[in-house]
Order: C-alpha cells, then structure tokens, then sequence
C-alpha cells in the first residue's frame, strides 16, 4: 500500500514539473520579448500572439500591435509586466482595439478531448526542423482557434504570406536562441 502512495506521489510531482517548465518557458518568453528594442526590424517573423476576451472569444495580435498600444495608453509598468497581464493565459484581459475572433466549439470541444500534443498531430505536418506546418486544406474558420490552442501549448505562430503556410514553433526553440530579433 506505500508503494502505491509514493508511486502516486512520484507520478504528481514529475506532472508537476512538466507543467512548471510549459509555464517556465511562456514566462521567459515574455521576458525575452518584453525587453527588445522595437525600434530595428526583426530578423524573426513576427508572432501572432493571444489574448483571452472570455470563455468564447480571443484576440490576436502581434508584438509591434502590443507595443504600439502600449505606448499610446501610458501605463506606470514597464512592457514586459504589461504583457504578462495582457497575454495571461488563465485570465480574460480583452482588448478592444484587436481583431476579436469567437472560438470555434467543435475545435474546442475536441482540444478538451485529445490535448494540444493529439491536436498538433491531427492539423498539423512535423518538418525536419523540428518545426510544424498546419497542413493545407484546413478550414479557415478553424485557423485562429487551432492556433490559440497551439499557442496555449507554447508553441508560436507565423504566417509565411509567400508560400501561403503558417508555421509553429515551440516557445523552447525560441527561449533557447540567444536572440529572438
């Protein structure tokens, strides 16, 4: 029966941790991006970034959008603190001036069934990189949600309008470089 308990006990804690890196990463993420200077181009693609509005909506955005908010509401806090208010995964801090997109139920409903790592497989092509390709042909109406659901699993999107693709890249591989822009 003890042997039960710590094996329970074990397979909590290692749970946790795993979630804890997933947080680690988002928050040094932010850190990363709250601390560039805007004022140069990116080397990167820009990310879409998300917010939450409430339990049907999100907003999506991208770094420059957030900057350029940013400065025109001066706020007492400095960008990087502001986007980790702003882009909370668990709470609602909705923006108005950003492109508000309802959460599509059936993609929701399939998240909460089979996971972020389930979903990336399903709508997703892995490439040699390492990196992700959703894969042509998924419905557009369904896009922003995968997306949101990609992203709430640390992995960031961007859109290559020359070949037409989005592109995933885990929120590791980006906290990993040395230089993000």
């Amino acid at each position: 029966m003890n042997l039960k308990k710590y094996f329970l006990l074990f397979t909590i804690t290692i749970t946790s941790l795993q979630c804890n890196e997933k947080v680690n990463h988002y928050q040094l993420f932010l850190t990363k991006i709250g601390n560039l200077n805007l004022e140069t181009p990116p080397i990167y693609p820009t990310f879409l970034l998300f917010g939450l509005c409430d339990s049907n909506f999100i907003f999506v955005t991208n770094l420059y959008e957030l900057h350029k908010y940013f400065i025109s509401n001066k706020t007492n806090q400095s960008f990087e603190d502001f986007l980790k208010v702003i882009l909370d995964k668990r709470k609602a801090n909705c923006i108005d001036e950003f492109e508000h997109i309802q959460i599509n139920e059936s993609i929701k409903k399939e998240y909460e069934r089979i996971g972020g790592s389930n979903l990336l497989q399903k709508y997703c092509k892995e490439l040699e990189s390492g990196d992700y390709r959703l894969k042509a042909g998924t419905n557009k109406s369904n896009i922003h949600t995968l997306l949101y659901y990609f992203y709430l699993n640390n992995y960031l999107a961007t859109f290559d309008d020359y070949s037409g693709n989005y592109f995933l890249t885990s929120m590791e591989d980006i906290t990993s470089l040395d230089s993000i822009y």
